[in-house]
């Protein structure tokens, strides 16, 4: 295995909606460290372009392993696919596109089947099997048009209708509650007038396989009152297009929901970890004292390299070397007492010296 692969740089981001600029797309990535290189594609955009593809190359690999965590994220109108790439060289534009045409294409699991087939009426209709419906005694998925689009079919797949709500409901804490049976990808909540008894919403789980569980909750109680939970016959309208400033509150809640499961994993230490992580930080007595006696002697060394500085030229310079001494002697761990000693012997041996040659000189003038 190379060692490109095996300290990946480079990230792959597929699935992105076309009406993602470029700069919006690097500001949401570069949250997760230094950009050496960035390249979307295809470079110009037409009306068939079905997705856009990023690859972002980080000067670190823990970037890209952070960064993967964004896949589901929903941005603009589509979730994202982030994945590692196998090498660190970012491909040219044919072969990233060939590419993304199968990691950006989400497929309902292998047990999960469609077939077109007449009704009474004598109407091709698209039915959707699972054997997991079947198997719980759940109701079937309600037959759709045999003329509508693939990616729609598999959305509508992972989409439940939820109703019986109440009209202030908050949708945080239906995202809150449905995230306890499946990853929430997206929800939209109907908007409902005065002649409406209760409110109603639909939403998408990031995998079908949570649509089942969704199904067996059907009439539970939430928030006081009963809910209905049903197969929904439509995927969810999502907006085609957004604003700058829409982008950027999606990106800063996306980076907001990322930092919170990072503050919920960092606060899942148990009481044996926080206690002996507080043992550790104490200190004892005579490590205190030893300390404060260790900020004294550093204070007068101080003291003494101001006052050293207003010698003579000879002088500073010996003090220049004594103070890469300090240097050297605190990175092998020597003691501040040691180093203040061989300083101060130094200076000492330095003014001897210029004793004896001046003592030296008078002898031979005389």
């Amino acid at each position: 295995m190379s060692s490109d692969t095996k300290h990946p740089k480079l990230l792959q981001v597929y699935n992105i909606s076309t009406a993602a600029n470029n700069d919006v797309i690097r500001q949401l990535f570069q949250y997760f460290g230094r950009i050496e290189e960035f390249q979307v594609y295809p470079i110009l955009v037409t009306a068939n372009t079905k997705q856009k593809v990023a690859y972002i190359r980080y000067d670190r690999e823990k970037s890209v392993l952070v960064a993967q965590h964004m896949t589901n994220t929903v941005f603009f109108d589509r979730a994202l696919v982030c994945v590692p790439a196998t090498s660190n060289n970012i491909p040219d534009e044919e072969t990233a596109l060939q590419n993304s045409a199968a990691l950006g294409k989400r497929a309902l699991p292998s047990h999960v089947v469609n077939k077109i087939e007449e009704n009474e009426e004598g109407q091709k209709m698209l039915y959707t099997i699972d054997p997991t419906l079947t198997n719980l005694g759940l109701p079937s998925y309600p037959p759709l048009g045999a003329d509508l689009d693939p990616e729609k079919i598999e959305e509508t797949r992972r989409t439940v209708y939820v109703g019986g709500l109440k009209k202030d409901v908050d949708a945080n804490d239906i995202i809150k509650f449905f995230n306890t049976i499946g990853e929430v990808m997206y929800l939209r909540m109907a908007n409902v007038t005065e002649h409406h008894d209760c409110a109603y919403c639909y939403i998408e789980f990031t995998s079908q396989t949570s649509v089942p569980q969704a199904l067996q909750n059907d009439g539970v109680e939430f928030q006081g009152q009963p809910i209905r939970i049903q197969h929904s016959r439509v995927p969810i309208v999502k907006p085609q297009q957004k604003t700058n400033d829409q982008a950027m509150e999606e990106i800063e809640e996306a980076m907001r929901r990322r930092d919170k499961g990072e503050s919920d994993r960092r606060g899942s230490r148990t009481p044996k970890d926080v206690k002996k992580e507080r043992r550790s930080r104490s200190r004892s007595p005579e490590k205190k004292k030893r300390r404060e006696n260790e900020d004294e002697k550093r204070s007068r060394d101080k003291d003494t390299s101001s006052g050293t500085r207003e010698k003579k030229g000879d002088a500073r310079a010996d003090t220049g070397s004594g103070k890469s001494l300090v240097s050297s002697d605190l990175n092998r761990g020597a003691s501040l007492d040691a180093v203040e000693t061989t300083l101060r012997e130094r200076l000492l041996a330095k003014q001897m010296e210029k004793k004896r040659r001046g003592s030296d000189e008078m002898d031979i003038s005389d």
